[in-house]
């Protein structure tokens, strides 16, 4: 994200905030932004907020309008701004769509210690009979704590939907004398599957890739590698590669 959009993000925040009505969070992902995670998309422009049902203030040019029930104890200051809790915020986002969206947001909240699994999933069990529920219990499910990016969460999801076994995530693997050699993306059994961002393209990260993976190599692991183009673009065939390599 590049400084200057964060600076007009935290400006449009900061603005909605005045105008909103008593009662009313700014919410969704731009309270995830508020928490410190970073999830919008590029384009993003109108802030969202939750106001009461009751209130008659609408949409307008920098600002989209959810109505729904808001307590005020799902309600919090943040840096003088008024935005929906972090369980509130966590479960507004789980019962949305699409899928792979919502358990991204899932996975950096939890990541991030915002919210718990288990905290979550009361959550949800209290507010059953809300517009989608099943939703959020079904995106809860996918979650994990230790997903440490969007990307590996996408990677991950893809490899599920292949039919593979859940992965193990972001956990130390070592050499048969134990010596720590890499805490790799996804694990699954002896083949390691990793998201490459930009990164990973400087010089010295490439040169600390390299003597990694093949110290990966050497004690007897199968590394694959994959950029955002791969799991957009080629999913069918990063189910059959890793699944060949788990075969093989």
């Amino acid at each position: 994200m590049v400084a200057g959009v964060e600076l007009d993000r935290a400006a449009w925040i900061a603005a909605a905030s005045l105008w909103l009505p008593a009662g009313s969070a700014v919410s969704g992902l731009w309270a995830a932004f508020v928490w410190g995670l970073d999830l919008l998309p590029p384009t993003a422009r109108d802030v969202e907020v939750t106001v009461p049902r009751s209130s008659r203030v609408d949409s307008r040019p920098g600002v989209t309008v959810r109505r729904a029930l808001l307590p005020k104890t799902e309600v919090v200051v943040v840096n003088g701004v008024r935005v929906t809790s972090e369980l509130r915020t966590a479960f507004d986002l789980a019962r949305r769509g699409p899928r792979d969206d919502a358990v991204v947001a899932l996975d950096a909240m939890r990541y991030a210690r915002l919210i718990s699994h288990t905290g979550l999933q009361r959550y949800i069990e209290a507010h059953r009979g809300w517009r989608g529920i099943r939703s959020a219990a079904n995106h809860l499910a996918l979650s994990v704590d230790r997903a440490e990016s969007p990307m590996e969460t996408r990677l991950r999801l893809v490899l599920l939907d292949g039919g593979l076994p859940p992965p193990v995530v972001n956990e130390s693997v070592c050499d048969a004398q134990g010596r720590f050699i890499a805490r790799p993306d996804l694990r699954i059994d002896r083949v390691i599957v990793e998201f490459d961002g930009a990164v990973h393209r400087t010089a010295q990260r490439h040169r600390d890739d390299l003597r990694r993976q093949n110290a990966l190599i050497q004690a007897g692991y199968v590394v694959l590698r994959y950029t955002a183009a791969d799991v957009y673009g080629r999913p069918a065939d990063i189910v059959a590669e890793v699944r060949a390599a788990l075969q093989a």
